[in-house]
């Protein structure tokens, strides 16, 4: 929209391993979100500290993955799904960002996303709502 404040669509996949079986009842999670962010870059530079915010869609899921259950039917075998819903989010981070030149820059940022599951996802209180998860991520941005 100009050159501090921008809009953005940000899609995500993010994959969780069991670390503690006896919290997450050897259960795997998968979080894919969709969340529309306002951006604002802080300076006018060549790296500039930005900050973002935005609301969004989550599909929340957990899979013991120690289990593989066969299929009589197409003959195949499948991990089955222990628990799954579809939640609202909210994201919200800080970031910086260097040009590279030609359209291009890359960025560092924090993310702090907020999963408003229901006190009844996963049956067990280590992993009910909401689900909190900050990751650091490192990306390049391809200008249009």
């Amino acid at each position: 929209m100009t050159e501090q404040f921008s809009v953005w669509l940000d899609l995500a996949l993010n994959l969780y391993n069991s670390k503690n079986d006896s919290l997450t009842h050897g259960n795997n999670y998968t979080l894919i979100e969709g969340a529309f962010w306002a951006r604002y870059r802080i300076l006018r530079s060549e790296v500039s500290p930005y900050f973002f915010a935005g609301p969004g869609i989550s599909y929340n899921e957990y899979r013991n993955t120690g289990v593989v259950l066969y299929d009589p039917t197409t003959g195949a075998g499948y991990i089955p799904i222990n628990s799954y819903e579809v939640d609202f989010l909210l994201e919200g981070g800080l970031g910086i960002d260097m040009s590279l030149g030609g359209g291009l820059d890359t960025y560092l940022q924090g993310k702090l996303t907020y999963s408003f599951t229901s006190p009844a996802f996963a049956g067990y209180a280590s992993t009910d709502s909401p689900i909190i998860v900050v990751p650091l991520e490192l990306g390049i941005i391809f200008g249009i």
